[in-house]
This record gives structure tokens, C-alpha cells and sequence, in this order.
């Protein structure tokens, strides 16, 4: 950041944040007329358009020592689904499952049963034109290889998946959803992700789209071939 210039920061600010870029979200009681008739009175674009770098998909495994690091931390990704896929949504079923939370498989087997990690959490990363799943655990040096193999043990045992469990993680994912509801301001951020992501109106589906995944559909989705590791751990 202290090499950036002001004159390269400004020169990219009015190249790339412009109207055609933009999209503006509103939540609430708002007159749509009057606010499109200020956004057109007070932005003018550019007419510049990001140009999209093609996505190289890549697997690979690395370790990366630092010094002044105390604990290890280690990630686990794989290809996932695009956010236009229908499978995006088995997805977040699957992870719900795996590695969303405390009651999680993976927190529950890595920190609660075995101890061999401080943190046990989950991402999705997805877009129109890319997607990831990531898995991260605050850990130590010694235990990344114990902690990958339980990994890819877990997403092994998805195949013994229950319609039990497969209920309850669609509930933890609705309920979840409902209580963001309550926030007008993570409904305008939702809205604006699904315009990004899919349409906006999408994001008045999701209960219809989660409830439509089966039990098949999640264990199909966690036979994974592929994946990648990243590793940041102390230097001796």
C-alpha cells in the first residue's frame, strides 16, 4: 500500500468506478422514480469497460514459512459450483454439513473431538465466472498432515449422509437467512450479490432453491478428485 501514488490511484478510481460499473442498491421506502432521475442527473460514465481476464483453473499444494508466526494456518479448496449453477445450491447444503459452524462435522472432529485446532471454518467463493469452496483451520505445524487427511476423510463420509441430516442443514441454512432479513442493511448486501452473482431476484428463491436439493445431489457433489492446499507456517 505506502508504493501506491496518488496519481495512479486516482487515474484508476475514474477508470474503473463509473456507472457502468456501478450498481446502486436501495432498501426501504424509497420513490424509484426520483432516485433513478438523480443517479442519471449526477453520474455520467466513462464508457470504460473492465476487460475479463480468463479464469486458469489450477490445483496445487504449498507450504510457505514465515518468521513472527506462531500458529500454522492452513487452507483446503476445491472447484465449486458457479453461482449460476444449480449445484451452487447443493453447495451450501453440503457445507451446512461439512465445515458451517459448530455443529459442523469438521469442527466437531478436528477441534471438539480431537483438539488439533483453535479454528474450524468455511467460504464460498462464487461468481458468474468463478467459484471456490475453501476450508480453513488455525492449527499447528505438526498436525496439517493429520488435519488433511481427516478432511478428505469427511468429505468420504458425506456418502453416509442421512435424510436427518440433511434436514438439518437446510434448516440452519433458511433459519440463517431469516434472522439476515431482520437487518435491512444485509438485505440491500444480499440484493446486491445476487445482481453480481445470478439476478436480484434470486435472492427471493433461496428457500424455494435449497429445499429442492436431495440427499443424492450433496453426496454426488462431495466426491471430490481435485483439490488444493495452502499452508502459512512458522519458521524454526
Amino acid at each position: 500500500v505506502s508504493v501506491l501514488k496518488r496519481e495512479f490511484v486516482a487515474n484508476y478510481f475514474k477508470k474503473m468506478y463509473n456507472p457502468s460499473n456501478y450498481i446502486v442498491t436501495i432498501v426501504g421506502n424509497a420513490d424509484f422514480r426520483k432516485v433513478c432521475n438523480y443517479l442519471e442527473k449526477k453520474l455520467s460514465s466513462t464508457n470504460y469497460f473492465h476487460k475479463i481476464v480468463p479464469i486458469k483453473k489450477i490445483n496445487k499444494e504449498t507450504v510457505e514459512e514465515r518468521p513472527g508466526v506462531d500458529q500454522a494456518h492452513f487452507a483446503f479448496a476445491i472447484h465449486a459450483p458457479l453461482s449460476t449453477d444449480p449445484d451452487y445450491h447443493v453447495l451450501e447444503v453440503l457445507d451446512a454439513y461439512l465445515a458451517n459452524g459448530m455443529s459442523s462435522r469438521l469442527f466437531l472432529e478436528i477441534r471438539e473431538k480431537r483438539g488439533l485446532a483453535y479454528a474450524v471454518q468455511s467460504s464460498i467463493e462464487a461468481e458468474k465466472n468463478y467459484s471456490h469452496y475453501n476450508v480453513y483451520v488455525g492449527t499447528t505445524k505438526k498436525v496439517i498432515p493429520e488435519v488433511k487427511k481427516i478432511i478428505l476423510e469427511e468429505f468420504k463420509k458425506i456418502k453416509d449422509m442421512t435424510p436427518k441430516d440433511l434436514a438439518e442443514a437446510k434448516e440452519r441454512i433458511l433459519g440463517l437467512h431469516k434472522i439476515s432479513k431482520e437487518e435491512s442493511v444485509n438485505v440491500m448486501n444480499q440484493l446486491m450479490f445476487s445482481e453480481l452473482a445470478t439476478q436480484a431476484e434470486d435472492y427471493y428463491k433461496q428457500e424455494e432453491k435449497i429445499n429442492a436439493v436431495t440427499l443424492e445431489n450433496v453426496k454426488k457433489l462431495a466426491q471430490i478428485k481435485e483439490f488444493s492446499t495452502a499452508a502459512i507456517v512458522p519458521k524454526n
